[in-house]
């Protein structure tokens, strides 16, 4: 499962992508940076796929987990991407969990 959310820090914010295995809980990959661009995610997908390929990776409908070049890094993969429906974060529940978790401690 995958999501994205912001960490305040003093001066600014900063962006968080994380990749987390539903059956474990675990963090499988994760990338900080200044922007919300795609490679924020590619990067979090790198990591996470070194550490084991998912057989479904799920998300809501983030512009960055659309893109053509996520979608397709998916693909040369082998997994299968799954999208939460429109206003129903409910579908991407135990990551929007982690997220507010984080969000919680700023």
């Amino acid at each position: 499962m995958g999501d994205i959310t912001y960490i305040r820090l003093q001066q600014e914010f900063v962006y968080l992508a994380v990749l987390m295995d539903v059956f474990t809980r675990s963090i499988r990959g994760w990338h900080l940076a200044q922007s919300m661009e795609v490679s924020l995610t590619i990067t979090a997908l790198n990591k996470g796929v070194a550490k084991g390929r998912p057989e479904i990776h799920h998300s809501d409908q983030g512009g960055q987990y659309a893109a053509n070049e996520y979608v397709k890094l998916l693909e040369e993969h082998a997994v299968k991407s799954s999208m939460a429906e429109v206003r129903q974060t409910w579908q991407n529940g135990y990551a929007e969990r982690l997220c507010r978790t984080i969000d919680a401690n700023d």
